[in-house]
Order: structure tokens, then sequence, then C-alpha cells
């Protein structure tokens, strides 16, 4: 599922964020307005934000995890931090920290001379 979609709202089209803004703790919503302009305007600009967003840490740490078979608790468990930071950095609420690609090479290391 891609994480911004268009809706039409009491006439009116708009792109929502399903994961939401976390600092209003709602989910984000951009209005592009009504008719067919509207919907080719918000189209494209969930269209743009969806790429932008593939990739960014968060989903690349999502993307690592389920390719290596890893809950979120497991991964937390590997990494020596609480379950809640992973789902935290995965959701964007919380910045990935930027010498996680270490220790997931690692980890990666570590899982292949178990296998």
């Amino acid at each position: 599922m891609s994480r911004y979609v268009t809706e039409r709202v009491n006439g009116v089209w708009q792109v929502r964020d399903t994961v939401g803004c976390h600092t209003h703790g709602d989910a984000c919503i951009v209005v592009y307005g009504p008719g067919s302009s509207g919907a080719a305007a918000a189209r494209a600009g969930a269209l743009q934000l969806n790429r932008t967003n593939e990739n960014h840490p968060a989903n690349e740490l999502r993307a690592w995890r389920t390719a290596h078979g890893l809950s979120q608790a497991k991964l937390a468990k590997l990494l020596g931090v609480q379950w809640l930071a992973v789902q935290r950095w995965e959701a964007g609420s919380r910045g990935v920290p930027p010498y996680l690609h270490l220790a997931l090479q690692q980890i990666e290391r570590d899982l292949e001379s178990v296998h």
C-alpha cells in the first residue's frame, strides 16, 4: 500500500498521508480542489510524494528487516534497543540513527554465518 493516497471528500480531491503527522497526531491532508483538474493534481502529488518516500531510511530499514525475516522485536533485540525504537524508526516518527547501517551490516554477517 502506498503511504500517500488520493481520495475525494465532499467533492474535493485531496492527498492523505496514511501514516499520519506525528506532530499533530492526525493524518496529514493536502487539498487539491474539485473536478478533473483537482483529481489530476492530487494523483500527481501523491505519486511524487510516494516516489520521494520510497528511498526514505525508514522504508529502507523496513525492507531490510523483512528481507531478513526479522520481526521488529527480534531486530530490536539484535540491536540492543527497545522494540519501540525500531517501530518508531520504521513509522518515521523518529529519525533512523546515522550509524544504523553499520549495525545492520554486522547483523547481516552474523546471520550469514549461522546459515
